[in-house]
């Protein structure tokens, strides 16, 4: 693959998505004002102890925050590279405190292992497939050039592309078996719906909360985005299995619009669309 060519794949890769959404909703998709945290992140607030933090640097890629108890705090993916995870620690512990932190990588992308480095200097609990991890420890290397040469040679992005740390996640689960987290008053369930966005994409619900995150396979724009690790084939039988969950805040990976149940039949639509092309 040429640079040239990896430069437009990146580039079309932010140009979608970073672009307006096609589905809202009246429960997840209203107007919500986003809050700095940092010259390179921004949060809403979806419900009580629930937040979207949104790498406005790195193609708005979303990271799910949760306080779950008074002593533990939810993570669902990652800030795309140190710097970004650093400030994205800082809020936490001038938010919460000096709580105990677990981070869920949702899938193998930078945009959900990025940050792990700075997790672990801070402590953090890492978990992810085991899939997950050997695609990270096999494909890290490679992901680090192509997203840097999507920037232009003397930006500041490249060169926090390029300086990121490789960490894989420190503890694993079978992926066809997901993982159950439990809290004070509440659980957190990691399914594995099959193969989408990338063979070992994860999704992130709060019963409780009926919240899901779903991340990079979640697509409310006009097109499924970035291809390159994809199972078009696949993908709409497995937004399909998500239907398993009462909805009503459904996060994907990218942008500020947020949904509900709907999201996940657009996923559906646009997927089966994908496949008929």
């Amino acid at each position: 693959m040429t640079k040239a060519f990896k430069a437009i794949a990146v580039a079309l890769l932010l140009a979608l998505t970073t672009g307006c959404a096609a589905v809202k909703s009246e429960q997840a998709g209203e107007a919500r004002s986003h809050v700095a945290i940092s010259q390179d992140l921004t949060y809403i607030e979806l419900l009580p102890d629930t937040y979207v933090v949104s790498d406005e640097t790195f193609h708005q890629s979303n990271v799910l925050v949760a306080r779950m108890d008074a002593k533990t705090v939810l993570l669902a993916s990652s800030p795309f590279e140190d710097q970004g995870a650093e400030q994205l620690m800082r809020w936490i512990r001038r938010k919460f405190g000096d709580v105990r932190v677990i981070a869920v990588n949702t899938h193998f992308h930078s945009d959900g292992t990025g940050g792990n480095a700075v997790y672990h200097q801070h402590g953090v609990e890492t978990w992810a497939s085991e899939q997950t991890r050997q695609l990270h420890s096999q494909r890290a290397e490679y992901y680090r050039h192509f997203e840097a040469e999507g920037f232009p040679e003397t930006s500041i992005q490249r060169e926090r592309i390029l300086a990121r740390t490789f960490a894989p996640a420190k503890q694993a689960f079978p992926q066809s078996e997901g993982k159950i987290f439990s809290f004070a008053q509440e659980t957190a369930e990691v399914f594995y719906p099959g193969p989408a966005h990338s063979p070992d994409n994860v999704v992130v619900y709060l019963p409780k909360r009926k919240v899901l995150f779903g991340g990079c396979m979640i697509k409310l724009g006009a097109t499924l985005g970035y291809l390159g690790d994809a199972d078009v084939p696949a993908w709409a039988a497995s937004a399909t299995a998500l239907k398993r969950f009462e909805v009503k805040y459904l996060i994907p990976g990218h942008g500020h619009q947020m949904s509900d149940a709907s999201g996940i039949e657009h996923t559906i639509a646009l997927a089966r669309q994908a496949q008929q092309k």
